[in-house]
């Protein structure tokens, strides 16, 4: 699979339908597919930067919980509009834009 596409597809057999590399593109081309009817719903979207699966139906979808027992990966450059523009491209509330693979550490101010 192409490096630098971090998100995938597959159908419900498993199957890979392609490869991208913003989550707008996938999410959108995924939801496209399953509403055309080209392939029969749900479809799963990867996210393999951030380790996170989305099932795709035609009208909504859902977040999978992610293995319990894998450590977080190192993070990686991403693109910095990469959560803003997912907000903005109109996916519906059930199907946010990915969080960032990891946070910084917040400050904790000191107790008196």
């Amino acid at each position: 699979m192409a490096v630098g596409r971090p998100y995938h597809v597959f159908d419900l057999d498993g199957e890979h339908l392609g490869s991208f590399a913003d989550w707008d593109t996938a999410h959108g081309w995924a939801r496209l597919q399953v509403v055309l009817g080209g392939v029969p719903a749900p479809v799963e979207v990867e996210d393999r930067r951030n380790r996170v699966t989305h099932r795709l139906w035609a009208d909504h979808c859902e977040q999978l919980a992610p293995p319990a027992a894998v450590p977080p990966r190192p993070r990686q450059p991403t693109d910095s509009a990469l959560g803003a523009a997912s907000r903005a491209s109109g996916a519906p509330a059930s199907c946010p834009a990915p969080a960032p693979a990891e946070t910084a550490p917040t400050a904790v101010p000191p107790q008196a």
